[in-house]
């Protein structure tokens, strides 16, 4: 895959142009017709040019030559994320003695905590600039804290204390309005219970401590968009305790509670720094400035980040109950199956669900999760499923009837799938990896009776060559006791594989004269399920499916 020319964006503080070219090639900005410097495209196909800062409105234009010629222009802007009204955290007339100075050695915890209990009581934003600030105690989050740094540039947050650090709002009191985007926080977690309308966007979590990078009991109205998740093998424990996200409700018996209406959409969990470029062309628009200034840094060497790969990630999205109308789409997952060296670090599932319901999975990419027990995406009851458009390479979709907490509106235990609808994804196959598993499947040993209405309809299992004969499975959702997903209340249509002649990918345990139709039909398969699946299916069947099998530059 080439990456034709780029320009990211340059605002009144950047003091460099930089982008995407082709490799090898020679790039030339130039700003009102004067040429402010030259530099060569990278095997990574990014490039960097040092220029003096430039003023708001400035022209600039870049050519690229010694390959295909290529010219692009684009403006100065002003916008730094800094707005009139912010609060500015160096500020010494905002803030007095408490504000922050940028890249010193000592911890500033005590003066960001200060900061964030003024500025949040005067319900203000508050703009850290760009810099390395010491962070080695945790910060008490409050009813509208609002942080944000620098688009371009790095507004790191740095625990170098050796322990746990984190933004945390642990009391059981509701907090509200709470905001982190566009920070880099390396070594530094956010925890909360009840912190309603919570958002965390455009921020990287790098060099994390064991556990989750996010935690949310409780949290109506999260928005988890736009973040970078990295793990290195430096910070991994061997075993499959390499978390990243937890969002649920509380299921105890003297607390229940679901967690509502949470949007986890466009992040990218796990990686590997050479893939950047490729895992930018699939990414989310949103994302991609996140992606290009992790870029940035990294090759600058502006941050604490050494290693190739940081995709040893267990688990991209648990939650263990209560978890109900959430819209996880449009992420990346990248674990370490395919490392040469897993250091001992196993898969728990892409994402983990427990007693979920109303759930969108919908436009991800799921790769380096194995085909066995391990991989994939897992639901452990479920009702109201929504799986369309994804990439799964080389993985796929687990479905176990235990009776979990949070299909009820009691704290009682249902097993229950129901009301599935998985449509128009592709399943991309490699390998087999001696497990099982593979491709779509119903657990026999947790099956339940309560599993009904489920339409399979326009997936393709591709490159199914691979997988030895005798490895190979049909859609495995129903077992050969008659439960199931099952004719009698279930769909199957227009579903392909491509190693035999046929093309048909049929559903194991179905009667053998039933005839497979080789389109699906919306009329006949909609009255099945509840009226919102046809209305999402609607909205998102355009939505584009993120596949790419090679993520390297070339």
């Amino acid at each position: 895959v080439m990456t034709g020319l780029s320009i990211n964006t340059v605002t009144t503080t950047s003091t460099e142009i930089n982008g995407t070219g082709v490799v090898g090639a020679t790039i030339t900005a130039e700003a009102d017709h004067q040429v402010l410097g030259t530099g060569k495209v990278g095997p990574n196909g990014l490039y960097a040019i040092p220029i003096p800062p430039q003023a708001a409105g400035v022209k600039l234009r870049v050519s690229q030559t010694d390959g295909p010629v290529e010219v692009m222009e684009t403006e100065v802007s002003s916008n730094t994320n800094q707005e009139v009204d912010d609060l500015v955290a160096t500020s010494v007339a905002d803030f007095g003695a408490n504000a922050l100075d940028a890249n010193s050695t000592l911890d500033q915890s005590t003066k960001l905590q200060n900061i964030i209990n003024k500025a949040s009581a005067a319900n203000k934003k508050v703009f850290i600039p760009a810099g390395n600030y010491v962070i080695n105690s945790s910060i008490r989050m409050l009813t509208n804290m609002k942080l944000k740094g620098d688009l371009t540039q790095g507004t790191v947050l740095k625990n170098t204390s050796g322990s746990g650090v984190s933004f945390h709002a642990s009391e059981y009191s509701e907090k509200r309005n709470i905001s982190i985007n566009n920070l880099l926080l390396d070594g530094i977690s956010i925890s909360a219970r009840v912190a309603t309308n919570i958002a965390i966007t455009n921020t990287i979590f790098y060099n994390p401590r064991p556990g989750f990078n996010i935690i949310l009991y409780a949290s109506n109205n999260a928005t988890i968009k736009s973040n970078i998740f990295m793990r290195d093998a430096k910070h991994a424990q061997p075993g499959a305790g390499n978390t990243t996200i937890y969002v649920s409700g509380f299921a105890t018996s003297g607390t229940y509670r679901h967690m509502l209406n949470t949007q986890i959409e466009g992040n990218i969990i796990g990686l590997k720094i050479s893939e950047l470029s490729g895992i930018r062309s699939v990414s989310a628009e949103e994302t991609k400035p996140t992606i290009t200034k992790l870029q940035t840094l990294v090759a600058a060497k502006k941050i604490d980040v050494e290693e190739e790969e940081h995709n040893y990630i267990s688990t991209g999205i648990n939650s263990y109950n209560t978890l109900k109308d959430a819209k996880i789409n449009k992420n990346f997952f990248y674990s370490n199956s395919d490392n040469v060296d897993k250091h001992g670090v196993g898969q728990d599932h892409a994402i983990y669900l427990r007693g979920s319901q109303n759930i969108d999975f919908v436009g991800n990419h799921v790769r380096g999760f194995q085909n066995g027990a391990s991989g994939g995406i897992k639901f452990k009851s479920g009702r109201n499923i929504l799986i369309m458009n994804n990439y799964f390479r080389n993985t796929g979709i687990i479905m176990y009837g235990n009776g979990e907490f949070g299909l009820g509106d009691t704290y009682v235990r249902i097993a229950e799938l129901s009301n599935w609808l998985v449509a128009n994804n592709t399943i991309d196959w490699k390998r087999w990896e001696s497990s099982y598993k593979i491709g779509m499947e119903l657990n026999y040993p947790t099956r339940t009776a309560n599993t009904k209405n489920g339409v399979f309809i326009d997936n393709r299992y591709i490159n199914y060559r691979n997988i030895p004969s005798n490895r190979k499975q049909l859609m495995k959702i129903a077992s050969d006791d008659d439960i199931g997903f099952l004719p009698r209340d279930s769909y199957v249509a227009g579903n392909t594989r491509d190693d035999t002649v046929d093309g048909l990918l049929k559903a194991e345990n179905w009667p053998a004269n039933y005839v497979y139709p080789t389109t699906s039909n919306f009329n006949d398969w909609n009255v099945l399920l509840h009226p919102s699946l046809g209305a999402a299916y609607h909205e998102y069947i355009h939505t584009k499916i993120p596949m790419r099998d090679d993520l390297k530059v070339k």
